[in-house]
């Protein structure tokens, strides 16, 4: 009886499925996030579920059919009676429309309504737009509200050490500042591991020195005047360390990118003193501590062998040999941290970006003068890194944009965020790399912690990373507060967490 009452159920002919198919802002992440909601189909003749699939395509019309042209399928559910769905897609203020099929088969070749069983689907599509991103500054309340992580910096580069190193899951942080005759570069960590308030906690160790050098104006070496810093964790195989990078020649030669390996793996020790060469033979008495003589040359001594030695990575002084740069500047490292979260550079090969100027010479900007970003990335064979050309020259990756952050997707996937142009009124905009391209730029929003007024064009220098724990997930962004008419009233590093 059972058995033939199931025949005659399984024996009922396909008609109609009706999905109510929405696409509808994420709950909890509305600016890079969907749900996707339907109505369960049900099997009957010539019909056998398989799983369901959710195609998606930019703009107000959805994909046709699974294998339309660029359409992206990514949320494939196995169980008949699930009706709900979430699918990131990472871009902000972005409209997408999508297409629910119901596939009897793995490749879904065969679906509900596909004109094979004389099925029709209705309601089975939809559109949505992403809202604008909203990072808010915690626990700062008002414009002259005097909280900072760090109060005399105007650029830093943060990391949660990975599992490998003694200080694992506690933040470092390091950052530049100047005392009116050198330039620093300075380093902390919290005593305490995981995410804190970081605007308003004293959970730190003391401030470390790591890097001195004078401004100098003529006569200058390599490592002049070093700041913007950026880090990476990374291990030679045997020993755990960081490799710090940081522009430097800002205000003398043309700027470029140095770097250099700890020699501890917190990253305070770099094994570099200061060594200083005068226009006179006379040097007694010349420390970086105490400064260099006016128009003198302010080095890192060579510190071959101990890992120590600062090398030029990205070089800039208008020749060939230095990518036909005029300048190379403040970057950061594009390397998915979260999968594999120390760099091997014998093996590995990340990616870099960094603010950089065009040779006039040789590559003129079409545009005019502007700080661009541009990619480079890392030769482990060569031990060099090759910045991305484009008929002779570095190829801009984001015109009139400077300082990025970046920090990975899932999938191979990056946003990255960058300052305009104080012309463009020094607006912090994001920007996505989907694997092979970068697209889909826009404004974000600055809110002060419990107020909705936009106060993007009062940050920059951002330095942006994602922390996860279990399912908790929190992107954050340090940034330089900007202390000018309308904005801050005092300059130093803030914190910012994307809030939607």
């Amino acid at each position: 009886m059972c058995l033939s009452v199931a025949r005659e159920a399984w024996g009922a002919p396909c008609t109609e499925w009706d999905a109510g198919f929405s696409v509808d802002l994420h709950a909890n992440r509305p600016s890079e996030a969907f749900t996707y909601n339907w109505s369960a189909v049900t099997e009957c003749d010539e019909f056998s579920f398989d799983h369901y699939l959710v195609c998606r395509l930019p703009g107000s019309t959805a994909p046709a059919t699974p294998s339309s042209s660029g359409a992206v399928c990514r949320v494939n559910e196995s169980t008949i009676s699930t009706v709900t769905q979430n699918d990131a897609v990472h871009c902000s203020l972005k409209q997408y429309a999508a297409r629910i099929f119901a596939c009897q088969d793995s490749g879904c070749t065969e679906y509900y309504g596909d004109g094979s069983t004389g099925s029709t689907v209705s309601n089975d599509d939809d559109d949505e737009t992403t809202e604008q991103e909203i990072w808010v500054l915690e626990d700062i309340t008002s414009l002259s509200d005097s909280d900072r992580v760090i109060a005399d910096s105007m650029a830093s580069a943060a990391l949660f050490y990975p599992t490998g190193f003694d200080n694992a899951g506690k933040l470092a942080i390091w950052w530049d500042y100047n005392d009116g005759d050198n330039h620093h570069i300075a380093y902390k960590r919290a005593t305490s591991t995981g995410q804190l308030d970081w605007n308003t906690t004293t959970d730190w160790t003391s401030d470390v020195d790591i890097a001195i050098g004078t401004d100098c104006t003529s006569g200058c070496g390599d490592f002049t005047d070093p700041t913007h810093p950026w880090v990476v964790a990374a291990t030679d195989g045997s020993n755990e360390f960081i490799r710090l990078f940081m522009h430097t020649g800002e205000f003398s030669t043309a700027p470029h990118v140095i770097s250099m390996d700890s020699t501890d793996e917190d990253g305070t020790q770099f094994g570099i003193e200061c060594a200083c060469t005068a226009d006179t033979a006379d040097t007694a008495g010349c420390t970086c501590t105490d400064g260099c003589p006016d128009e003198a040359l302010c080095d890192y001594e060579d510190e071959t062998g101990d890992g120590g030695e600062a090398e030029v990575a990205i070089c800039a002084d208008g020749t060939s040999s230095c990518a036909e740069l005029a300048g190379a500047r403040h970057g950061r490292i594009m390397w998915s941290y979260l999968g594999t979260p120390i760099v091997n550079f014998g093996s590995h090969e990340p990616a870099m970006v960094f603010t950089g100027e065009l040779d006039d010479d040789d590559c003129p900007n079409l545009i005019g003068d502007s700080n661009d970003v541009f990619r480079a990335t890392w030769d482990s064979t060569n031990t060099e890194w090759d910045v991305f050309m484009n008929s002779g020259c570095p190829a801009a990756q984001w015109v009139d944009r400077h300082d990025p952050g970046v920090f990975p997707l899932p999938g191979g996937e990056y946003k990255m965020y960058a300052q305009s142009d104080p012309i463009s009124g020094n607006k912090i905009s994001v920007i996505y790399w989907d694997g092979d391209s970068w697209e889909d730029e826009q404004n974000i929003l600055v809110h002060l912690d419990g107020d909705t007024t936009d106060q993007n064009g009062c940050i920059g220098n951002v330095d942006v990373l994602v922390w996860k724990s279990g399912a908790t997930v929190v992107e954050m962004m340090f940034a330089e507060a900007l202390e000018e008419v309308s904005c801050f009233s005092a300059s130093g590093i803030v914190y910012l967490e994307h809030t939607n």
